[in-house]
């Protein structure tokens, strides 16, 4: 799960990614819901998911979701 306490900082830092990234400017707000949504009351996996599923849908390139997921792993916290 995501660790709550970091979140607001997992927020900047994906703004930041994906202010670089392909996708168009309209879904970003709408992408960084619903993936700090599953990242902190689904799974981490969960949330792995949609980035890839987002990735084929060529809304951006392999390599930003390749980043996603390392972001995801930096907050992300383990019980």
């Amino acid at each position: 799960m995501l660790n709550i306490h970091r979140i607001g900082y997992f927020k900047y830092d994906i703004k930041e990614l994906m202010a670089r990234s392909d996708m168009e400017e309209d879904l970003i707000a709408s992408f960084i819901a619903t993936l700090t949504a599953k990242a902190s009351r689904m799974s981490i996996k969960d949330a792995r998911d949609y980035i890839r599923e987002v990735e084929e849908r060529e809304s951006f390139s392999k390599e930003t979701a390749d980043r996603l997921c390392a972001l995801l792993d930096r907050y992300s916290k383990y019980r």
